[in-house]
């Protein structure tokens, strides 16, 4: 499955990656359970010089994925769906949750790739969706 692997968000509409305060988010998506399909969900990212982490489950649903946190993030939930998914790129679009607002992320494979190399709007976004990205810096 091409989605099993850690992805860089390279370009995003959501306000946490967009703050200079969490910076270099990676999802990395693990197989749990075939049928029902369930994906272990951890996302990493930098935020005052360390590296922090949340973790869920995805679950997958007639219209996507409903992700929720664990441990203590148990109580929230998320719906997100795949827009566009290849080797090297995937687009997702969330839904507003309780704490979110509703959102799309562009994640790359290799973390020195640019979105801005990949016509968005192939992967299934609009021109006003791409135009509303902001891309994200690299790692040094």
């Amino acid at each position: 499955m091409k989605l099993l692997k850690t992805w860089h968000i390279a370009a995003t509409t959501f306000p946490m990656w967009t703050s200079v305060k969490c910076q270099y988010p990676t999802i990395t998506y693990e197989l749990l359970q075939e049928a029902p399909l369930k994906l272990i969900d951890t996302v990493h990212y930098t935020r005052k010089a360390k590296r922090k982490q949340i973790c869920g489950i995805d679950r997958r649903t007639e219209s996507g994925f409903t992700w929720q946190g664990r441990g203590g993030l148990a109580f929230l939930k998320s719906k997100w769906s795949i827009v566009y998914l290849d080797d090297r790129c995937l687009v997702i679009r969330f839904k507003r949750s309780l704490v979110t607002p509703a959102g799309i992320d562009v994640l790359v494979a290799q973390p020195q790739m640019k979105p801005s190399s990949l016509d968005l709007t192939k992967g299934g976004l609009t021109v006003k969706e791409v135009a509303q990205l902001t891309f994200l810096p690299t790692e040094k």
